[in-house]
């Protein structure tokens, strides 16, 4: 995964913008900010997921495998 590659100002907040677009995940496409953490939810560390992201004006897949949460204390 790639992320921000510029910065871009607007007012007094910075937003970093290029990178990848993640459009899809096991297949569910991200329609809004709350798909992602809720596919999330449902899985543990060292569960495969896969991604289907925009990159360089084409959509590929790619498998990532998650990495255990930080304990909270």
């Amino acid at each position: 995964m790639r992320g921000p590659n510029r910065l871009a100002v607007v007012g007094n907040y910075e937003f970093g913008i290029g990178g990848d677009l993640i459009t899809a995940a096991d297949g569910q496409t991200t329609r809004d900010n709350d798909t992602l953490p809720r596919l999330l939810s449902k899985k543990r560390g060292g569960d495969m997921l896969e991604l289907t992201i925009y990159r360089g004006g084409r959509t590929q897949k790619v498998k990532v495998k998650l990495g255990e949460a930080p304990q909270q204390l």
